[in-house]
């Protein structure tokens, strides 16, 4: 998130504890050797990525109250929309977190139905069973990978909350080909791609970056034939049905686009950081070496 200008005069701050050292380094560091990088900074003052070059600095908040005056802010005094177009080549330009101002507005009121009241009570029902199928799979005093697990729980709550898909073709094809996808990101090296443009270029064959267009293809292709089937069906209670049956305050329904992009955003946002959230939850819970997330 990228501070703008406040609209009412500021008092004086003092300035940000950074470092001189270039922020393409800084960066660097952070992709290839996080735990260690954020180690080394105030857990409990805001740290700044920054340098006297021009670079807009990058900011990161870790101290609570700090956090909680970030949430509860005017929301005109910050842009999150320029912070988010690091994850544009997946999500796609028309999903929530890439729209700001009235747009933003506008989507967000068709968005919000799906996710309230006796609903979300029914959702929370099937993570809990999906979240005990996985679990059946751990086997006593058998070490396994955390962030796997939940990467699975998560995957699998939304394509059938999302979805309403249950094991079918498509199903296993969206499974496979978002996991793949994915991992493309898992290492340092497939992380960097979406820090540095310059990567993001089709280098041949072999490269990261063709690889992760042809599969992220590739699940637009079974998104968009999910969406035009569904239109000429009764829609049915998962959420992509809700989104089917939403209308603007012109009357007008989300056009293929747009739920496309939407889609990829809960599959994204709703998959990979939940999962990872998830997994170091865990680290609170054991002693145990072998019990720790992956990551």
């Amino acid at each position: 998130m990228t501070a703008t200008a406040p609209t009412t005069p500021s008092s004086p701050c003092v300035p940000l504890p950074g470092s001189q050292m270039p922020i393409w380094l800084q960066t660097l560091q952070a992709v290839f050797n996080p735990i260690s990088f954020w180690k080394r900074r105030d857990r409990n003052m805001v740290t700044s990525l920054q340098n006297n070059k021009g670079w807009k600095p990058f900011i990161v908040l870790s101290h609570p109250e700090a956090i909680e005056q970030v949430f509860t802010a005017d929301p005109d005094l910050f842009d999150s929309v320029s912070g988010n177009q690091l994850i544009a080549p997946i999500t796609g330009d028309q999903g929530l977190l890439l729209l700001e101002g009235k747009a933003h507005q506008q989507r967000r009121k068709l968005l919000m139905p799906p996710f309230h009241g006796e609903r979300m009570r029914t959702y929370g029902q099937t993570m809990g069973e999906i979240a005990t199928e996985v679990a059946q799979g751990w086997l006593p005093d058998r070490p396994f990978v955390m962030r796997s697990a939940t990467q699975e729980i998560t995957l699998r709550v939304i394509l059938r909350t999302v979805f309403g898909l249950d094991n079918n073709e498509r199903f296993q094809q969206l499974r496979q080909l978002l996991g793949e996808m994915l991992h493309t990101f898992d290492t340092p090296l497939g992380s960097s791609h979406l820090f540095f443009k310059g990567l993001q270029k089709d280098f041949g064959p072999w490269s990261l970056w063709r690889k992760f267009l042809r599969r992220r293809q590739q699940i637009k292709a079974l998104l968009l034939a999910e969406i035009q089937e569904r239109r000429h069906q009764p829609l049915g209670e998962d959420i992509l049905s809700l989104l089917l049956a939403s209308r603007d305050e012109q009357g007008e329904p989300m056009t293929d686009r747009e739920l496309q992009d939407e889609l990829m955003t809960l599959l994204f946002a709703g998959h990979e950081t939940t999962a990872s959230a998830l997994a170091w939850v865990f680290t609170g819970f054991t002693n145990n070496s072998k019990f720790t997330p992956n990551s």
